[in-house]
């Protein structure tokens, strides 16, 4: 029981997160809208794949409950990425599961960072 409901709250959390971002904005009037955007990327199985990955490793080290921030483990990692070279960055490139030149991967990560940000 305990697996299947760590199975879930993961596959919901990285679903959640990662395909729409909900973001709170102030019109002229000062009236609050609630608007979602849908996050769109090329890279999405990976992006997910990371996702599984991370909460199935911490499930086998800590069979207690744990929360766990995917994305600012991610990108941790490509912040390690920018500077990484030769077998490092190689490593780096297959654990988070990223394909393409650095700028690219920056671009479309810098995207879903902007996209998780919420405008008061």
């Amino acid at each position: 029981m305990k697996d299947c409901f760590f199975f879930i709250v993961c596959s919901v959390m990285s679903v959640v997160v990662l395909s729409t971002t909900t973001r709170l904005q102030t019109n002229a009037n000062a009236k609050e809208k609630l608007s979602i955007q849908n996050v769109s990327n090329n890279n999405v199985p990976n992006f997910h794949g990371f996702n599984w990955k991370l909460c199935k490793a911490l499930h086998d080290v800590e069979k207690n409950n744990a929360v766990i921030s995917s994305i600012s483990v991610k990108l941790v990692l490509l912040m390690l990425y920018e500077g990484a070279l030769g077998n490092t960055a190689k490593q780096i490139e297959d654990v988070v599961g990223i394909k393409g030149r650095k700028q690219s991967i920056r671009e479309r990560y810098s995207q879903k960072l902007q996209s998780l940000q919420v405008n008061y």
